[in-house]
């Protein structure tokens, strides 16, 4: 069950402000960056023509579950589905109401080109798991890139707030002159002239609004959320600003942490791969794809190689 906090996180108002819009992409960027690495990292093998394995693992991670099963008329599918209301006694579905995204309510043959829906038996299909407790993995990659675009936001803030740090207040009259001499000022004047009367006003005060610089911190902070991400998502990391300051414990503290979380979707993804081989006569597989370690979001430049020196 979704909170009222995370359904509102999830819920975006309409863009109306330039800040709207930042807040709005900032989100973006890290839920689209965040969702393509946890797409990519499970590769299935002998698939059937008809099931693209993109699809599974977008399910997955939409939803939680997938359904496979064979159709009388298109042959092996993979598609969503949801209990059809009726459970065993450890809870698990008798049935499933499965749907091709393209589901509505006409009624036709069934083909890839023409909606899907029926009702299969759960004797005739094999249901894959997303983790154990069955949940979707975006509802978490939106919670962290929420953190993560808000880290990104409060950064430009505190480097704007490094740009202009003085703030200029004065009367009705003096409004226009303080808006050009702030303009010379921003556009890097080497020298501003103002009439002596003007600049002896007392009615102009400036007032210093220096902010601490932070975005050092703030860095570091993301890239600590960041590697919480890859983590959860069972992906090698760093899992702190510099890697040379671990310490053994900590390094096998972290691994442990990412082998269990991978080996959790793993495992579900292999026992779903072993009952569909029986029950289908199939020979799918599934394992982690590539298994290199993914490097810290502010230390992507190539280094050079100095093993030979």
């Amino acid at each position: 069950c979704i909170g009222g906090e995370q359904m509102e996180m999830m819920t975006w108002k309409p863009v109306q402000t330039e800040a709207d819009i930042k807040n709005y992409l900032s989100f973006w960027e890290y839920y689209d960056w965040l969702k393509n690495i946890a797409l990519n990292i499970f590769e299935w093998k002998n698939l059937p023509p008809t099931i693209p394995e993109y699809f599974i693992e977008r399910v997955l991670f939409e939803r939680g579950q997938i359904v496979f099963f064979k159709d009388p008329e298109i042959g092996l599918l993979c598609l969503p589905g949801s209990s059809a209301g009726v459970v065993n006694i450890y809870g698990e579905p008798v049935a499933f109401n499965v749907h091709g995204f393209n589901f509505n309510d006409i009624v036709g043959e069934n083909t890839l080109e023409q909606t899907f829906s029926r009702k299969i038996e759960s004797d005739e299909a094999v249901l894959i798991w997303n983790n154990l407790t069955k949940t979707p993995t975006d509802r978490i990659i939106r919670l962290f890139a929420s953190r993560l675009g808000n880290v990104e936001r409060v950064t430009d803030t505190n480097l704007n707030a490094q740009r202009t740090p003085v703030l200029l207040l004065g009367d009705e009259k003096s409004i226009l002159t303080l808006k050009n001499v702030y303009k010379k000022f921003e556009g890097g004047a080497p020298v501003i002239y103002g009439d002596k009367n003007f600049m002896n006003q007392e009615s102009i005060k400036a007032v210093n609004t220096t902010a601490p610089y932070i975005i050092d911190k703030l860095d570091t902070h993301k890239q600590n959320l960041w590697n919480e991400c890859l983590t959860y998502l069972g992906i090698q990391n760093a899992n702190t600003d510099k890697k040379e300051r671990l310490i053994t414990d900590e390094v096998n503290a972290n691994n442990q942490n990412v082998e269990t979380n991978k080996e959790i979707m793993l495992t579900c993804r292999e026992r779903a791969a072993e009952q569909i081989n029986k029950k289908f006569g199939t020979n799918i597989s599934v394992n982690i794809r590539g298994g290199e370690e993914i490097e810290p979001i502010h230390d992507r430049t190539e280094k050079p190689d100095t093993s030979k020196l």
